[in-house]
């Protein structure tokens, strides 16, 4: 994250560091969602009123019109203002008038979830889902309601894993054991995968095959790690790389 260089920086933070990278909610996303839920509510509501005389309906219909643009400029004033903004030490988290600032290493849990979804079989784009938690245990979502918002899950996944790391090899050298989800634990001897057990002297290394992590042994055999949903995947990688055995 060093290396950005952002466009139009705002001020540096004097506890955080300096400016990084801004990502607002993406408003022409949100319009856009507004507009295809009237129209369908338009739709809607034309199709069910098709059997009702036509005073009736004249009398109806604008209040109901009425209360679905009223409904859907709420969803979209609720969202219009959230934003996360990156900093060397930290982020701030906007949503909507509530600002909370969270350094990196506060960030005990980071979850991500990307699929890929097309439109007709021909315009496909992804969708990011990701959860964070902090030490405190509040609770933060990151999905393509932000600009860039494949950036942003990258960019946080690798602030996080870099400021967390040091903590992680504390406790792992002080005897603690590091849960990593249900299934995957890390401690001073070794790896605990559900019921397997790979020591570090039986470990050779790791490695991503697609949304899968690949735990090789001296053996040959190999223990597979699904990634979808797993905790802290890249600081957990990135502690594995570091000890696998020569």
């Amino acid at each position: 994250m060093d290396d950005l260089t952002p466009q139009k920086p705002l001020p540096d933070d004097p506890i955080l560091g300096a400016y990084l990278a801004h990502h607002p909610s993406n408003r022409t996303l949100l319009l856009l969602r507004g507009g295809v839920l009237y129209a369908l509510g338009v739709v809607v509501l034309q199709v069910l009123f098709l059997r009702v005389d036509d005073r009736t309906a004249a009398v109806l219909l604008p209040v109901l019109y009425a209360a679905i643009a009223a409904a859907i400029y709420w969803y979209i004033l609720h969202l219009w203002n959230r934003e996360v903004v990156l900093y060397s030490g930290g982020f701030t988290y906007r949503r909507g008038s509530q600002l909370g600032a969270f350094p990196y290493a506060n960030i005990a849990s980071v979850s991500l979830r990307v699929q890929r979804v097309s439109l007709l079989g021909r315009w496909g784009w992804m969708v990011y889902d990701m959860r964070l938690r902090s030490d405190q245990d509040e609770q933060m979502r990151v999905t393509n309601l932000y600009t860039d918002a494949g950036q942003l899950c990258e960019r946080l996944e690798r602030a996080i894993a870099r400021a967390r790391k040091p903590l992680a090899d504390a406790q792992l050298a002080r005897g603690a054991t590091l849960n990593f989800g249900d299934a995957l634990a890390l401690d001073a001897q070794g790896i605990t995968l559900g019921d397997a057990r790979l020591a570090w002297t039986d470990y050779v290394g790791c490695a991503l095959e697609g949304d899968t992590l690949r735990l090789d042994t001296r053996t040959g055999d190999a223990l597979r790690v699904p990634l979808a949903g797993l905790p802290n995947a890249v600081l957990l990688v990135a502690m594995l790389k570091e000890r696998a055995a020569p």
